[in-house]
This record gives structure tokens, C-alpha cells and sequence, in this order.
């Protein structure tokens, strides 16, 4: 440890508090804005580093076991979980907000707005093939001085010849 006569100065403990890193964060800040500029201080600075490295090299490191993490949480939120102030997970906001439920909705959509625009403009028709109608002619005949008049119907794919009396 330091005896009291190594610490000569109030810049002297700041730069040794700013090498441990025990220093606020706006007075550290604030003291590093101070190092840019004056260099006396930052040579104390280094001073302090290495007057700290020295004495952690003496210092054997030691790993934590492995429970200490657990026991933290449990004195630090102890309280709060006994008197059911911890809050809970966050609840399943359920398929209303679920992205992938979104992006499925949104490519069925898309699917069927092309189905519906490819059958509105007769893409998906195919060869559909009209049925061939055969040719029907149609004859009037009339005599000059009777009054028969008679239709002739002659269909070309049957074959038949009808005679219509009008």
C-alpha cells in the first residue's frame, strides 16, 4: 500500500484515482481532457500505472467459483422475487405480431393478387378451341303470281336440307 508521503499534491491523488479507475465518470472525463493537454500531469499518471502494475504482479489471480455469480443475483434481487416485484418474462404477444406471420400473409397475398390479375387478363386461358360451326345456308324462295314462300335450311355438316313453308 502507499504510506502517506508518496502522495504530495490534490492532482497527485487524481491521477492516482484516475490509474486505479476508481473515478466518476464526468470527473474522469474531465481528467482526460486535462492529460491531452498537460503533460506533468500525465507523466504522473504514468508514475501511478506502474507504481500499480508493480504490485499487481506480487498478487496471485484466483478465479471465481463457479456459484458466485448466482449467489450475487440472489442477495441483489432476493427482495424484489420474495415480494413478487420482479417482473415477468415478457408475455407472448401471440400471432397478431409475429414477423413471420406478417411475411406468410404478405407472400399468400402477392401469390394470389398474380393469379387473379394472370386470370383476369385470359393468361391461364389455354388453346381452348371454339367448336367449329359449320356453315348453314339459307335460301327464300317465291313464286310470282302464288303466295308460297318457303325457307330453305341446308346444313353442311349433317348433311340435311330442311324446307320451311312461311
Amino acid at each position: 500500500m502507499s504510506s502517506g508521503n508518496d502522495i504530495k499534491e490534490p492532482d497527485d491523488i487524481l491521477a492516482a484515482e484516475y490509474a486505479l479507475g476508481v473515478l466518476p465518470h464526468e470527473e474522469r472525463t474531465a481528467f482526460a481532457r486535462r492529460l491531452e493537454t498537460e503533460s506533468a500531469l500525465a507523466a504522473r499518471v504514468h508514475f501511478w500505472e506502474s507504481h500499480m502494475a508493480s504490485m499487481a504482479d506480487e498478487v496471485e489471480p484466483v478465479s471465481p467459483p463457479a456459484s458466485l455469480l448466482s449467489n450475487i443475483e440472489t442477495r441483489l434481487f432476493e427482495e424484489e422475487t420474495a415480494r413478487g416485484t420482479v417482473p415477468p418474462m415478457a408475455p407472448s404477444v401471440g400471432w397478431w405480431a409475429n414477423l413471420g406471420f406478417w411475411r406468410g400473409l404478405s407472400f399468400i397475398s402477392l401469390a394470389a393478387m398474380i393469379v387473379l390479375a394472370g386470370l383476369y387478363a385470359g393468361i391461364f386461358k389455354g388453346s381452348e378451341q371454339k367448336p367449329e360451326v359449320a356453315p348453314v345456308y339459307v335460301a327464300e324462295l317465291t313464286g310470282k303470281t302464288d303466295d308460297v314462300k318457303l325457307v330453305t335450311l341446308y346444313d353442311e355438316k349433317s348433311g340435311i336440307l330442311k324446307i320451311n313453308r312461311v
